[in-house]
């Protein structure tokens, strides 16, 4: 007998196939696309973290920040980093975001990273270099960030707000 088509059943197997080759190819998609945007949202945190490390040392006393107090957390608003240009979060813009700074015991400044996203993407309050795509997550993006001691420090929290208002927790 000689055929000039396909069956129906012929044709939905393909389309099955088809089907589950595609459910594959857009789940790995869209792992690739999310890590690549946790990739873009450390390293513009690590960029601002870079210009409030050059800010420090242009301008010492612009920031108060005492060197000698080894038990304060400071949180500096990004609003106070000047930037070549801006960055955010891939997943939109920040609504808070702060570059976080102590002072070890040798007198030398340990930056961490703070934000969050309007997205409701979180950085919960990490040190620089332990900063890594694994410490973004989801929150509610109604829920305020947290600002807790950093490295240990357990005196006392300065928050340098978006305006240049300096507060206390």
């Amino acid at each position: 007998m000689n055929r000039k088509g396909f069956t129906v059943i012929e044709l939905l197997v393909v389309i099955v196939i088809l089907g589950i080759v595609m459910a594959l190819v857009i789940n790995f998609g869209s792992s690739i696309l999310g890590n690549a945007k946790k990739d873009l949202y450390v390293q513009d945190a690590r960029e601002y973290i870079k210009a409030a490390r050059i800010e420090l040392i242009k301008h010492s006393n612009r920031y108060p920040i005492d060197d000698h107090n080894t038990t304060t957390t400071y949180y500096i608003h990004i609003n106070n980093i000047p930037m070549e240009a801006e960055s955010g979060s891939p997943w939109g813009d920040w609504v808070e975001a702060y570059v976080v700074v102590a002072v070890d015991s040798e007198m030398n400044y340990i930056y961490g990273w703070t934000s969050k996203d309007v997205a409701g993407y979180t950085v919960e309050t990490v040190r620089e270099d332990k900063l890594s795509r694994k410490d973004i997550i989801y929150t509610d993006p109604e829920s305020g960030l947290s600002f807790p001691a950093f490295e240990g420090r357990n005196n006392k929290i300065i928050i340098i707000g978006a305006d240049g208002t300096v507060s206390e927790v």
